[in-house]
């Protein structure tokens, strides 16, 4: 993947070769001696004569780097795809990072994003690799691999990335704690948000709380108390169906179970005739369920709940 031209002293003539991943364990050790270096050393003590690889890390010419550090980073390497070291090479070719910060771009790959930045204005019918966005459409698509939420999770992930690697200088062992801290609440903070970002609800229309309205009573069955909402939100966007500028409907219930406290929502689908097409269970949000649960408590939810608890009690005591 990559030799090395080394060298102990830059004036000096002679140089080793070190091609890595190393062809044997130890290697790199035979090359250390070799140069005269300590093999336990941690500092920067190669001089890098020449760089022959397919990455462009020929920026390394002329600089000293850790040959251990770089033994680490071309075993990480070997782990990443195509397409990973496609984007390592762009990262490195554009930000030039020392072997240190290779190592921590390359175990966390995820946290990048490559985008191609054009010059020249988009021509018609011109195409481009996938990690150009230029669709409208797949930005917006909830289903596409480069829509705006993964877009939203990439930059929450090189925020992680930047808190963690983030170091300030010179500062004293109690303010070094203080900032381990705040950084290590930010980041909590930062990972919850990313998190939420990511499920699979969030960028779906949301039933917001002035669209929750409990229309008639709740009504109360044999293990549950169920409840009509009317549907005042974009159907086909928050459900993915594709009912406008036809008849079709569907109709949006919600039943609580007293036992365990759950509460399921689910839609009936019918058509224009309103004869049923389908059932399903509706993914709620966090927040959703609350909405919900909040209209019912308003429409009656607790009395409900009391005259099921006597009612259970009633038909106790006649058995």
């Amino acid at each position: 993947m990559v030799t090395f031209k080394l060298k102990k002293h830059e004036s000096e003539s002679k140089y080793w070769k070190l091609s890595l991943p190393a062809p044997y364990e130890g290697r790199t050790d035979d090359v250390l001696q070799k140069l005269k270096l300590d093999p336990n050393s941690k500092e920067k003590n190669c001089f890098v004569a020449g760089v022959e690889s397919d990455l462009p890390l020929q920026y390394l010419t002329g600089q000293k780097i850790n040959l251990h550090e770089a033994e680490t980073l071309f075993q990480q390497l070997e782990k990443l795809s195509e397409a990973e070291l496609s984007k390592f090479s762009a990262i490195t070719s554009k930000h030039k990072p020392d072997i240190k910060n290779m190592i921590k771009i390359s175990v966390n790959m995820h946290c990048f994003e490559v985008y191609r930045i054009l010059d020249e204005p988009i021509k018609e019918n011109q195409s481009f690799p996938l990690s150009f966005r230029t669709n409208a459409d797949m930005i917006l698509n909830k289903n596409a691999e480069n829509n705006i939420r993964s877009f939203a999770v990439t930059q929450l992930s090189r925020v992680i990335w930047d808190i963690q690697n983030a170091f300030i200088p010179g500062l004293p062992e109690d303010k070094t704690e203080q900032v381990n801290s705040m950084k290590q609440a930010l980041i909590n903070e930062v990972e919850e948000l990313r998190q939420n970002i990511s499920s699979d609800g969030f960028g779906q229309e949301m039933m917001p709380k002035d669209n929750i309205v409990i229309d008639s009573e709740l009504i109360i069955e044999d293990d549950h108390i169920s409840a009509y909402l009317p549907v005042w939100f974009d159907v086909d966007e928050r459900l993915d169906l594709n009912t406008k500028d036809t008849d079709e409907y569907i109709n949006l219930y919600a039943d609580y179970y007293t036992e365990d406290g759950r509460l399921d929502v689910y839609y009936i689908h019918r058509g224009s005739d309103g004869e049923q097409i389908d059932v399903k269970s509706l993914d709620m949000t966090a927040a959703e369920q609350e909405l919900i649960l909040k209209s019912m408590e308003n429409a009656g939810l607790c009395k409900c709940i009391a005259e099921m608890s006597e009612e259970q009690e009633s038909g106790m005591n006649m058995q």
